[in-house]
């Protein structure tokens, strides 16, 4: 069962299963007013795995825990970065976007999974 308490990676091992959670690496970063952390797929040999098991795109995207769609400028950069290293496979990413509260708005739309990130085109870079 999913559970708040649980550590990230306890949570997503609930979700998608021990065969496509043993493809994933512990992923973090840090720039200033912003802290990333999640899992991603990690680099597969070539011949090592039948690539169309991981076939589909799944990307899951939290703004200070918060479920959210991730700006597709965002959203791309994540697949591409990727793609340069694993250019047969999509990714499985679950991202937790840390940012300080005054850095964003979620009161963009009713469910409050579209956000507004200001500056977003200085956190991009």
């Amino acid at each position: 069962m999913v559970s708040p308490d649980k550590a990230l990676g306890e949570n997503i091992l609930c979700v998608i299963g021990k065969p496509k959670f043993s493809q994933l690496i512990e992923f973090k970063a840090e720039v200033p007013k912003v802290k990333i952390n999640g899992y991603v797929t990690k680099s597969v040999p070539s011949g090592s795995m039948n690539p169309s098991k991981l076939n589909k795109e799944q990307v899951f995207f939290y703004l200070n825990k918060r479920p959210i769609d991730m700006p597709r400028k965002f959203k791309n950069i994540f697949t591409e970065i990727y793609k340069q290293y694993n250019p047969s496979m999509n990714p499985i990413l679950v991202l937790n976007i840390d940012v300080e509260d005054n850095n964003y708005d979620i009161n963009v739309s009713p469910d409050k999974r579209e956000v507004f990130i200001k500056n977003e085109d200085e956190v991009i870079d």
